[in-house]
């Protein structure tokens, strides 16, 4: 793996090979910062995300991730976790190491693994909470104000308050991401809007496109197109994962964008 070293936000990624792809990869990383290299981890992906109060995790959620066969980032997340909620506290002790070896002291803390058959491995720390959709989906599922609780710790109150653990709902988030960058058209005049569809369906927590017909994306990541994303329910995480799934697919079956 190559990468730029940190804050590009998944851009600049590159999984090498062949020795001949390496001076591309090189050079792709370099346009974000210094390249970092990286063995690459086979495994499942998972994350965590934390939050530090006094250099103790106070708050610790397992999160399930959905990757794409290209894109350099998750594309999905999803909580709770049945498949590893056997192994929180190993989990939440990984965390603590972490904070214990980088000092940090409160804040957010966003951890990306991979779970192998050797346990859990560290491919990346954010000492800061996660973007995307990860605080509302921790909102969601658990009732935990993440963002409210950084607030705290930037004006100096105790945020421990919004930490609590309210209840335990599955939800799941997707990222609606194309490949292309180029001008965002419509698929075919008799597609319904992905979103219509899902109007009635109170699994559907929320549901954003940033994109325009006629013009390009304004976010993107490297050669992809980043059109929106959705935070959904289900009565199981399984459900919820397909249905975040299903919306994705709608999405795709409405645009199309060009190279």
């Amino acid at each position: 793996m190559i990468k730029p070293a940190l804050g590009a936000g998944g851009r600049g990624v590159s999984i090498i090979r062949d020795e001949s792809e390496l001076p591309c990869a090189i050079e792709r990383a370099r346009r974000y910062g210094r390249p970092l290299y990286q063995r690459f981890v086979a495994g499942a992906p998972l994350g965590l995300e934390a939050f530090i109060v006094g250099g103790r995790v106070d708050a610790c959620f397992v999160l399930e991730d959905q990757l794409g066969p290209e894109f350099p980032s998750p594309l999905g997340h999803a909580t709770p976790s049945r498949r590893y909620d056997s192994h929180a506290p190993q989990l939440r002790t990984l965390a603590q190491s972490v904070v214990d070896a980088l000092e940090l002291s409160d804040g957010g803390l966003n951890l990306d693994l991979r779970w192998t058959a050797h346990g859990p491995v560290v491919l990346e720390v954010n000492p800061r909470s996660g973007g995307a959709q990860l605080g509302p989906l921790i909102q969601y599922a658990y009732g935990v104000d993440l963002c409210a609780a950084n607030l705290c710790v930037a004006i100096g109150t105790d945020p421990r308050h919004h930490l609590a653990i309210v209840h335990r709902r599955p939800a799941a988030t997707r990222l609606f991401v194309r490949h292309g960058r180029g001008v965002i058209r419509r698929r075919g005049e008799g597609v319904t809007h992905p979103l219509d569809t899902r109007k009635d369906d109170q699994r559907v927590i929320a549901g954003i496109l940033d994109v325009l017909i006629g013009t390009a994306a304004t976010t993107a990541v490297d050669g992809w197109s980043l059109l929106g994303h959705c935070l959904v329910s289900g009565s199981t995480v399984d459900e919820a994962i397909a249905l975040a799934q299903e919306i994705d697919d709608d999405v795709g079956a409405f645009f199309e964008v060009d190279p």
